[in-house]
């Protein structure tokens, strides 16, 4: 009996469960934007896989690593995967509107959580095969798109594809472009390859950002510039600092004067938004539309703050009347059956603010994780940190403007990294190989 367990023990470890995540976090990335399902079936496959060695272990009585501590970073991880599945099945049940494709993209939270369980057990650098399978996305969708374009049901002129509108593929380019950025500027040693591939994929994900023409996510460019130029000030001197700041000011200037899809899509943002008038019916336009969502929102939860109106494309509610004299019938119609183009209003308008509150933690629960991880001594994790705030930042900008977490693939794309994210920062062992 003692051999055949030492055999089992054996076997479990022989499966080498740290390589295979390395697979799955490599993969994920690669072809995120080329195939439908690719990141959804990564996660399933991680977190089904995950939790499988999670059971053999404990059966066993297997210590993967070693004891994982109940800390506040865990407990919040763990809160903050969980809470929209639980509130969103009680919202449903409260509003008897309780329908299973609503709990859908909530379920890939809860799917994440034995990959975090997992990975904070085992010693792995998360953060470099992270870089490398971002970094080598980005320039596969470009061959996708330069070699194998596709129709696809929105502008011709605008970069997409058949299941990717051109706001999410805009945001996840460009998030991925950032996150090689942030490597590339915080690394301490790495090969000349390595930082030509950085600098590559961002060039490359800043282009297919600019070519999908839309400005989901810009804002966050600024935001981490000045991050990372703050996480370096001990070793910038005053004179350096100065100098980053009018390079990137102005690189800004260039960019926005001589690259015309940038040049015309601010210049129409900024005429829409001066040209937005709160009298009568509001105009249609890109910006307009979207102030006119925030109002419209405002006046369905103030009706309904705690159920919500249950999946507006379901099932269509009724508008307050006061929204048809400000709102035209076709941005009514567009807000109801594609979303407020806002992550939390969204959630706030079908299924009540404590929904919207525990979409907003999803952001605030890794970003504070990562922030508390930059005071750590350990590189690694101070790595891990950096890579996770501009991750994190990026999409939650892009959330203001568009529903981050209303598709599959985007959720499954965050759900994962944040989880191999979250716990290369809160693990207690030392230096992963």
């Amino acid at each position: 009996m003692k051999h055949l367990t030492t055999t089992t023990n054996a076997t479990y470890r022989e499966i080498n469960f740290p390589a295979l995540l390395v697979g799955l976090l490599c993969v994920q990335p690669l072809f995120v934007l080329v195939f439908k399902s690719w990141s959804s079936g990564i996660l399933i496959l991680a977190g089904f896989t995950c939790l499988i060695a999670l059971v053999i272990s404990k059966s066993q009585r297997i210590d993967v690593h070693e004891t994982v501590s109940m800390d506040w970073s865990f407990r919040i991880f763990l809160l903050s995967f969980s809470l929209p599945f639980i509130l969103i099945s009680f919202s449903g049940f409260l509003s008897n509107k309780f329908n299973l494709s609503t709990l859908d993209s909530p379920a890939r939270f809860l799917i994440a959580i034995p990959i975090f369980l997992l990975a904070r057990q085992v010693k792995l650098d998360v953060v470099k095969i992270l870089i490398l399978g971002l970094t080598l996305g980005l320039i596969l969708t470009l061959v996708d798109q330069e070699f194998f374009p596709s129709e696809h049901p929105w502008s011709a002129s605008r970069m997409s594809n058949q299941f990717a509108d051109p706001l999410s593929f805009g945001y996840i380019s460009l998030t991925f472009a950032l996150v090689s950025l942030a490597s590339l500027f915080h690394e301490k040693s790495q090969p000349f390859w390595l930082m030509i591939l950085k600098g590559t994929a961002c060039c490359v994900g800043f282009y297919l950002s600019v070519m999908t023409e839309s400005r989901t996510g810009w804002f966050a460019i600024p935001l981490v510039l000045i991050f990372l130029l703050y996480i370096k000030r001990k070793n910038l001197t005053f004179r350096s600092q100065a100098f980053a700041l009018i390079f990137i000011a102005i690189a800004s200037v260039v960019a926005y004067s001589t690259i015309e899809k940038i040049n015309s899509r601010m210049n129409a943002g900024v005429d829409e938004f001066t040209g937005y008038s709160f009298q009568g019916v509001a105009p249609d336009t890109s910006i307009g539309m979207r102030i006119t969502f925030l109002r419209i929102a405002y006046d369905m939860v103030s009706k309904r703050p705690l159920t919500g109106y249950g999946n507006t494309q379901i099932t269509k509610p009724d508008v307050p009347n006061i929204v048809r004299t400000y709102a035209s019938p076709y941005t009514i119609a567009f807000a109801l059956s594609s979303g407020f183009h806002n992550e939390i209003i969204t959630n706030a308008v079908q299924y009540g603010l404590l929904v919207a509150a525990a979409s907003l933690l999803l952001f605030m629960a890794p970003l504070g994780i990562y922030w508390q991880s930059l005071k750590k001594s350990s590189y690694q994790k101070q790595h891990a940190a950096v890579v996770g705030i501009v991750f994190t930042l990026t999409f939650f900008v892009s959330s203001f403007s568009t529903e981050v977490f209303g598709l599959k693939y985007t959720t499954s794309l965050y759900a994962l990294i944040t989880a191999l994210l979250c716990a290369a920062t809160t693990r207690n062992n030392s230096e992963a190989s």
